[in-house]
């Protein structure tokens, strides 16, 4: 008989709890079967459905296919199983009506664990070529796979992986190109969730360095707006951050020599931006110190103005020099090379599994480490629950377009309300420390001046327990995201 059947993609989410929500009765049957022979033309297979045993033949690949099938005995499925039961695939399909059709969506269990299949037959090419999905599967649906025979049961029991639904790595840079600018060290990139961790970690890295290389040039031509600095770490900072939520798919040896290089070049960097903070709090310093130690404060004001030229100069010698170019050049040929150099096998998987269960983790570990948290804490730990919070902005906002929009612009709003809330209470701890430090300094070693500092490290030390507060109530909201966050990675 002709089998005429279309096939869709599903995200990674439970689709069980999918049907619930919306109220679909349907039946639910456990599957398992191997494959004696596949390739795109010709398959023949062994099925256990429930207590029932099949032995089918298929012709054809596509939309059409031609299909033989006999019930068989136990003893044969057995004994068949045993010789080329290695590459077993087993699944949980569910079978319910919906708009006058039967909808097949199979759950795969095992190495396919989050792979997502629904099939709908059709009585004639006409009405398959007519059909419509309902409105609730499209909001889940990633493509659909009739034509692609890596998705056929015969070609993952060969493989034995969920496959990857690759775009040419010259045509995600091609987009990436179009930008206007590249100054803002923007990450966000139009990644599919099926596109391979190798094709996606690329995409990132190469738009980082060319943020990176935007900012270097601006540097290298006197531009002295501290926002090129500041953006230049921001890149590298991501990069940063892709090795560490990603690391799982490169290859360790690979992943610490630059994580190491990556450091070392934005430790030239630090200070800079550090005294590029003062100056630009100068502001606020005076506000809190007033008028009377207005003469320090503007002592205060032109010695940091000399650290941050000095600094400046540090930067620069850095871009220059062989380490800063040595890095860079590496960076971007492992960007354009399309192999796994460099990556480990898993790279090649769809990156939609790293991403939620990196999503996952981190989300779980902010809620834990938050909920620890408490105003007699010490300032290391609000330290630590920040760089997990930028972690996890970081990573939601480079693959922001494989997350449910609504969802993901709340989740934000909420993730920069508390960053800004700890990067705050953090400037204000390490600037107060510094601060001490000036005072101990031969040029800033006056009687006013240090009465001056005195006074400025009170007022912060004020301001950073107003800052624990707020943070106190900004956590107890981010509590409430758990709904939010779930619709976000899974739609629904």
């Amino acid at each position: 008989m002709m089998e005429i059947e279309r096939k869709f993609l599903l995200i990674p989410c439970s689709m069980r709890r999918l049907l619930q929500e919306r109220g679909i009765s349907y039946e639910r049957v456990r599957i398992e079967q191997f494959y004696i022979h596949s390739d795109i033309n010709f398959a023949e297979r062994y099925r256990r459905k429930k207590d029932s045993y099949y032995h089918t033949v298929k012709r054809g690949a596509g939309l059409e296919r031609e299909e033989f099938e006999e019930e068989i005995e136990a003893r044969l499925y057995l004994e068949k199983k045993k010789i080329y039961g290695d590459s077993l695939i087993r699944k949980w399909r569910y079978i319910f009506e919906e708009g006058g059709y039967t909808f097949e969506l199979d759950i795969f269990k095992g190495a396919f664990k989050g792979l997502n299949l629904l099939e709908v037959e059709f009585g004639s090419v006409a009405e398959a070529e007519s059909f419509d999905l309902p409105p609730f599967i499209r909001q889940v649906l990633i493509s659909e796979v009739t034509e692609n025979p890596d998705f056929s049961n015969g070609s993952l029991a060969k493989r034995m992986e969920i496959p990857a639904i690759e775009e040419s790595l010259s045509d995600i840079f091609g987009r990436i190109e179009d930008r206007d600018e590249f100054l803002k060290a923007s990450s966000s990139i139009d990644i599919a969730p099926y596109e391979s961790g190798a094709h996606a970690l690329k995409a990132l890295l190469y738009t980082l360095i060319r943020s990176v290389e935007a900012n270097r040039e601006r540097i290298l031509q006197a531009d002295t707006d501290p926002e090129r600095v500041h953006q230049l770490r921001v890149a590298m900072r991501k990069m940063r951050a892709v090795f560490a939520q990603l690391g799982c798919l490169f290859d360790e040896e690979w992943l610490e020599y630059h994580k190491r290089a990556l450091s070392e070049l934005m430790s030239y960097t630090g200070k800079k931006r550090d005294m590029d903070v003062y100056l630009e709090e100068m502001g606020l310093y005076r506000r809190l110190v007033g008028k009377k130690y207005r003469k320090q404060m503007q002592r205060l004001e032109s010695y940091i103005e000399e650290i941050s030229r000095s600094e400046s100069e540090t930067v620069k010698r850095m871009l220059l020099g062989e380490k800063y170019e040595k890095e860079i050049s590496a960076l971007k040929e492992f960007c354009g090379d399309d192999t796994l150099n460099g990556l480990d096998s898993k790279a090649s998987s769809p990156v939609i599994f790293t991403v939620k269960s990196a999503l996952k983790r981190r989300y779980a570990k902010i809620l834990e480490a938050g909920g620890r948290i408490d105003e007699s804490s010490e300032p290391r730990k609000y330290h630590m629950l920040r760089i997990d919070v930028k972690k996890l902005r970081y990573m939601m906002e480079f693959f922001s377009s494989i997350l449910e929009e609504e969802s993901f612009s709340k989740m934000l709003v909420q993730l920069k309300r508390i960053q800004d809330i700890l990067g705050s209470h953090q400037d204000l701890h390490i600037q107060s420390r510094h601060l001490e430090e000036f005072s101990r300094r031969p040029e800033l070693a006056q009687r006013r001046m240090k009465e001056a500092i005195e006074l400025l490290r009170a007022k912060m030390k004020s301001l950073e327990k107003s800052k624990r507060e707020l943070f106190k109530e900004s956590f107890e909201e981010f509590r409430a995201t758990e709904k939010l966050f779930r619709k976000m990675i899974c739609r629904f």
